[in-house]
């Protein structure tokens, strides 16, 4: 970073594109890609995450995501524990977002005494959430407003790493007369 807010890359080319921000506190950050012309070949998006710990880099892939106009999410219990889920709300206005355990996949998080966390999620924002042991069969995400939004699940692991190193010596001649 820096680059401009809007980047068109022309028909039958590539552009690569760091984002990334000095320091060493960690932050999500994500991109908007769109095809403008559906006449085009499609789009090959990749994407990768870089974690640097001294002289070691850690990479995980991240390949793109469409973004859902539905309101309401349900997984297995079993499905989303240990792993974080990450929501994105990419639509042009505000979201909460509700968040529960349920014992049946038709219950709701804003039923009257239900246990549901709730997030205000502002247009073009996210909220990553850490998914722990759950009590109930089920885990259960809604919207207040669907619009767009994109869900993903991540899970803790390792990624590929590389270790770099350098090496360097003198090496003295024989002595002069």
């Amino acid at each position: 970073m820096p680059f401009e807010p809007e980047i068109t890359v022309p028909a039958r080319s590539s552009r690569d594109i760091r984002i990334e921000k000095p320091g060493s506190a960690e932050e999500l950050c994500w991109a908007r890609v769109s095809e403008p012309d559906e006449h085009l070949p499609p789009l090959e998006v990749k994407g990768i995450l870089e974690i640097l710990r001294g002289n070691t880099i850690e990479d995980f892939n991240r390949g793109p995501h469409a973004a859902s106009g539905r309101d309401r999410w349900v997984s297995r219990s079993a499905n989303v524990q240990g792993r974080e889920l990450y929501f994105l709300n990419v639509a042009s206005k505000p979201t909460t977002v509700s968040v529960c355990a349920v014992n049946q996949p038709n219950e709701e998080c804003r039923k009257r005494g239900s246990a549901a966390a709730h997030y205000m999620v502002a247009a073009n924002q996210s909220i990553s959430l850490q998914i722990r042991k759950l009590r109930q069969r089920f885990l259960a995400i809604e919207s207040s407003a669907p619009g767009a939004a994109i869900l993903v699940l991540f899970t803790d692991g390792p990624g590929t790493k590389k270790v770099f190193g350098s090496d360097s010596s003198i090496h003295f001649g024989d002595a002069l007369p």
